[in-house]
């Protein structure tokens, strides 16, 4: 299926194009710091210095990095446990009461961070330096022969943040089937018992679950926490509602893009809409007001990942495709600023971050 617009009334736009090319850049930007990663370690590689990007390492664990905070301050690795390492104070601390095991998820102001293992979810909270405990899906045992029990149980996951205390995840809810045994014939494998609802956790005193009619995941969440793109599970076209309630009272409006569209989310730091349509392989922005669609430039390459720059009215972005590229969305040009042999020796780049 090909990244499609949706076919309901709208306005199109064009943005006037200048052939694509080569444009000169501000000495700000060449002289600005992308943060990377490779899977495996976080790099700070200056844009214009021809060294090797494995000269740029934030700090030299010697571990798997396993996940940064959204202000990049904070970076968790693991060796026998899990650790927090402060990229400010380059102190390193070990957080004993989370396995290694689990996956992370940080809220947007850097305090706090989700993890599970599938089937319960928690919060850590850095400045109590304790774990919040959300949610555990119900479990049970059947028996798969004689003498043999197997325990299974319900899925959870690790959500997505809508503001500091604000929590959106899927889990299961229900009664778990009942297995028998019958001699002879053994036992039917209970069901995968996959998320059947949405819930919003509230961080307060204590944690405080609501629950939607309607199960949905949510693609991004503006800067300022106002807008969310969201998408109906089954439907395939994505939503935009201001908060959870909003949305569990059916209080949302349809977006003019589908779910096979590429980078769908908010354009720096705004709450203006963009997404690549694969289909003819070009930028469109949306108005989150009207609606309207807005043709935007052609993308040069195979854009693998991508970083906005500048300030919030900007529409210009970092994107690796091999080598680094700088892009204006606004006139099309764009130009390589970081060479591909200076990143050799990473499996894959992905582009977390430029700072000024």
């Amino acid at each position: 299926m090909k990244c499609r617009i949706s076919t309901w009334p709208q306005t199109i736009l064009f943005l006037s194009l200048l052939l694509f090319g080569c444009s000169s850049i501000s000495p700000e930007l060449l002289a600005g710091t992308l943060l990377i990663s490779d899977g495996r370690s976080y790099y700070e590689l200056p844009i214009n210095s021809p060294a090797d990007i494995t000269e740029w390492r934030i700090a030299d664990t010697g571990f798997k990095p396993v996940s940064i905070s959204p202000d990049y301050r904070y970076l968790l690795y693991c060796d026998e446990q899990l650790h927090i390492y402060d990229t400010d104070t380059k102190e390193t601390r070990a957080l004993p009461s989370v396995s290694c095991s689990q996956q992370f998820r940080w809220s947007p102001t850097s305090s706090k961070f989700s993890y599970g293992d599938g089937s319960s979810l928690y919060i850590y909270d850095l400045s109590l330096n304790t774990s919040i405990h959300v949610y555990t899906a119900p479990s049970d045992h059947y028996f798969p022969g004689a003498g043999l029990s197997k325990e299974y149980s319900g899925e959870v996951t690790l959500g997505v943040w809508i503001g500091p205390n604000r929590l959106v995840f899927q889990r299961f809810t229900g009664v778990m089937p009942y297995e028998i045994t019958i001699p002879g014939y053994g036992s039917i494998k209970p069901p995968e018992l996959r998320p059947n609802t949405t819930s919003l956790a509230i961080l307060g005193e204590d944690v405080e679950l609501l629950d939607s009619d309607f199960r949905f995941d949510i693609r991004e969440v503006s800067a300022d926490n106002s807008l969310y793109i969201i998408n109906i599970i089954g439907n395939e076209n994505y939503y935009l509602t201001q908060s959870f309630e909003d949305f569990a009272g059916m209080r949302t409006t349809s977006l003019p893009i589908s779910t096979d569209c590429l980078f769908v989310g908010f354009v720096n730091n705004t709450n203006e809409l963009f997404f690549i349509d694969v289909r003819d392989d070009r930028f469109y922005f949306v108005d989150p007001d009207t609606k309207e669609v807005l043709r935007g430039p052609e993308t040069p390459t195979d854009i693998k990942s991508l970083v906005w720059v500048g300030d919030s009215e900007d529409k210009e972005i970092i994107f690796y495709s091999g080598p680094i590229y700088y892009m204006n969305l606004e006139n099309g040009r764009s130009k390589i600023i970081v060479d591909a042999s200076i990143m050799h020796e990473l499996h894959f780049v992905d582009l977390l971050a430029w700072f000024p």
